[in-house]
């Protein structure tokens, strides 16, 4: 799996987990996401939507957008030159911040660039979104709502429930994913099915 780590002085498109650290070690700004997927060009269309809402979110023009190719073809990184100081990334020998974690078949926290990068490389979260959050409070929440808006838009709800406890949790994997996929599967062959069919019909007629 390729990753994405994006920040508004930062973008790394990295081949693989050494090469995350290290963009995640030195990065400009604690606020920071990590996204994974299987190609360049899904990462690649993120980084664009990504910059373009940092700039447009920009009150000062202190952000500005950071030239990226038309295509990516391997590991690179840009850095956009006005941001020289690194962020404090340590307190008192400790990390700042927590990392939440949402996947298309559950959630989890990092609390630590280490401890994500394990959790990413382990592969348990499918196609991983991660975000730097101040708090292990807002870590957790945000990460089970991302999961949750992730879950309503990829599946027919309420045919299909997370299952998830009302209870507050703070880990989650989803134990009928696999069996959630191969229904959703069927059902996009059936629609596509459909689909032909109906084209066909207007086309005869």
């Amino acid at each position: 799996m390729k990753f994405l780590a994006i920040g508004k002085y930062n973008t790394a498109f990295c081949e693989g987990i050494t090469e995350l650290k290290a963009a995640l070690d030195y990065r400009k700004d604690l606020e920071c996401r990590v996204v994974g997927a299987d190609d360049w060009e899904a990462l690649l269309e993120t980084a664009r939507n990504a910059q373009q809402r940092f700039v447009e979110c920009c009150i000062d023009g202190s952000i500005v957008q950071m030239a990226l190719p038309p295509v990516v073809t391997g590991a690179f990184s840009l850095e956009y030159p006005a941001s020289t100081s690194l962020p404090a990334v340590f307190m008192n020998g400790n990390e700042v911040g927590v990392w939440g974690i949402s996947g298309l078949n559950g959630f989890c926290v990092a609390k630590s660039i280490g401890e994500l990068c394990q959790i990413l490389a382990g592969e348990g979260m499918v196609y991983p979104i991660a975000q730097w959050c101040g708090s292990f409070e807002v870590a957790v929440a945000g990460a089970r709502n991302h999961y949750c808006r992730r879950f309503c838009s990829r599946y027919e709800v309420p045919v299909e429930s997370t299952g998830m406890p009302q209870a507050y949790i703070e880990y989650y994997c989803d134990p009928f994913f696999n069996e959630r996929e191969k229904r959703r599967e069927a059902q996009l062959k059936q629609l596509q099915k459909r689909a032909l069919e109906n084209w066909e019909r207007g086309w005869l007629q």
